[in-house]
């Protein structure tokens, strides 16, 4: 009885699987550079605005003397948002970020703010912001995308 043996080319499971976790690997840490970070400042700065807002809101809280304001603007033009103490003032003065209350966002990031509301966010010693009687809703805007950060009626601050 003569056998014949037969070779059968190809991939084994093994060299499968290896070349698949090579690919995978390369797909996680190559493509998202060639894209570049700016897909991403949308929701960098709209998570950064909902931290500034949280903390107003817990300061409001806690600092429930009718004296102190726990107020936010936007600035007109979408670039940037800052705080203030002075709830008559509803413009940001020239130098609105030198007590690091305030964010300006680069020109490079082409990112935009835009609110349902207005350009002024006041919040109350409840945590509730005066401006949203319904939902608020404020969009940071680039080319690419656009991330959404909702205030709830009863002070709730998320993403959305």
């Amino acid at each position: 009885m003569a056998s014949t043996i037969r070779r059968v080319s190809g991939f084994t499971i093994v060299e499968l699987i290896v070349v698949v976790l090579i690919i995978t690997i390369l797909a996680i840490t190559v493509v998202p550079k060639q894209f570049g970070s700016s897909s991403f400042d949308a929701f960098v700065y709209r998570d950064q605005m909902i931290s500034h807002l949280r903390l107003k809101q817990q300061r409001a809280m806690q600092q429930t003397d009718s004296a102190t304001c726990h107020q936010i603007l936007i600035k007109s033009d979408g670039s940037g948002y800052g705080s203030t103490t002075d709830c008559r003032n509803k413009i940001l003065t020239a130098d609105w970020r030198r007590d690091n209350t305030g964010f300006e966002i680069p020109i490079r990031s082409n990112v935009l703010i835009n609110s349902s509301s207005n350009e002024t966010l006041t919040i109350d010693s409840w945590g509730r912001v005066l401006e949203c009687s319904t939902q608020c809703i404020i969009e940071f805007t680039n080319a690419v995308d656009t991330a959404r950060l909702c205030i709830e009626r009863e002070g709730y601050i998320h993403a959305c």
